[in-house]
């Protein structure tokens, strides 16, 4: 009997021993997976919001330097004049409204009945990027909108995590009288969870919270403005010939 209860004692201990053992490489093992798995989420999550800024920035981009406005020389032509800002003080960044006339993207063929007296060729593209509140979300959405004459309008949700949002005009000088202006772009992009969306407190970057915030930057040349101001007697040709639709 003694041997028996004996036996069975050396048994235990050696399970105890041996779920110890376990013990010791499950729990730094399961930690270990964890880690990998909150790692590449984050990884996949930072992979979404670089493609889509990397979007939003090369569409931004595209606007700006191809931005323009009927010009027949009667005025004076300012850099602040290419961007329409409409903004709500009381709504902060939500609400604001930046609008712009650009080249249309497709061909423009100059047909003998057009006025070309008055240079009446081109007509021009509208364009409105719109930031609005996001349902459920601090983030906000940012709407950009293409305006044809003739066509239907072209509304596009760019994405609803936008967190920052920014375009300022930058002059720079050249050799002699010259210059040079650009609109600056900033934004941010942002991810939160869904158990931060009711707070207040400003959104600062923590992976470990699941809050991952990405800044883009970029500098946007209207060549139709620079090539005006550095060449104010030059003469016309189609791109001064523009109008607005109609």
């Amino acid at each position: 009997m003694r041997n028996i209860l004996k036996h069975r004692a050396i048994t235990l201990t050696e399970l105890l021993v041996g779920i110890s053992l376990i013990s010791l490489v499950l729990i730094p093992a399961g930690s270990l997976y964890r880690n990998m798995v909150r790692s590449s989420v984050t990884g996949i999550l930072i992979n979404d919001l670089m493609n889509t800024g990397k979007r939003i920035s090369a569409q931004i981009h595209d606007d700006l330097q191809n931005s323009c406005l009927p010009y027949r020389g009667a005025f004076q032509l300012s850099f602040d004049d290419l961007l329409q800002l409409h903004q709500s003080e009381d709504a902060g960044l939500a609400g604001m409204e930046i609008c712009l006339y650009r080249y249309p993207r497709q061909p423009v063929y100059v047909k003998e009945s057009h006025d070309l007296k008055n240079f009446n060729i081109v007509k021009l593209t509208r364009v409105c990027y719109r930031i609005e509140k996001s349902e459920n979300s601090r983030l906000l959405k940012l709407i950009r909108t293409e305006t044809f004459p003739g066509q239907p309008e072209i509304v596009k949700v760019l994405s609803d995590k936008l967190n920052f949002f920014k375009v300022s005009p930058l002059r720079k000088k050249l050799s002699g009288s010259k210059e040079a202006w650009f609109w600056d772009v900033a934004f941010q992009l942002a991810t939160l969870p869904q158990n931060m969306a009711d707070q207040k407190d400003p959104i600062t970057a923590d992976r470990s919270k699941g809050i991952l915030i990405l800044d883009f930057f970029d500098l946007a040349y209207s060549e139709f403005y620079n090539s005006l101001a550095n060449n104010q007697f030059s003469p016309r040709n189609w791109n001064t010939g523009l109008v607005f639709q109609f």
